[in-house]
C-alpha cells in the first residue's frame, strides 16, 4: 500500500491466472473506494510505491511465473484519468525495467 497527496493505492495479487492483478484506488480523506486499476497481463504484483518528486508510482512485478523480476512505473495523471468501464483495457506503462 502507498499514500499519494489524495489517494490510498493498494496493490492487489491475482491468483487465478485468468485475471489481471489491481491496484485499488481509495479516497486518502474519505477512505471510500474510488476505483480499480487492472494492470496489464497477469503480473505477480508486489511492491507500490509513490514518487511524490515526479508524481509516478512503481510497482514491482515479475512475469512468467517468477522468473524474470521488472519494475513497471504508472503517471499518476494516467491514473487518475483511468476508467476500466471506459477503455475496457489495462492501465498503460510508461515504462517497464
Amino acid at each position: 500500500m502507498t499514500a499519494t497527496e489524495d489517494y490510498l493505492l493498494i496493490s492487489w495479487y491475482s491468483y487465478d491466472p485468468q485475471y489481471n492483478s489491481v491496484i485499488f484506488v481509495l479516497d486518502k480523506h474519505t477512505h471510500h473506494y474510488n476505483k480499480t486499476v487492472f494492470l496489464d497481463g497477469n503480473p505477480h504484483i508486489g511492491g507500490i510505491v509513490y514518487d511524490s518528486v515526479n508524481q509516478n508510482i512503481w510497482i514491482a512485478n515479475d512475469v512468467h511465473g517468477g522468473k524474470h523480476a521488472r519494475v513497471s512505473v504508472i503517471a499518476l495523471s494516467t491514473l487518475e484519468r483511468y476508467q476500466l468501464h471506459e477503455e475496457k483495457k489495462s492501465i498503460t506503462y510508461m515504462q517497464t525495467i
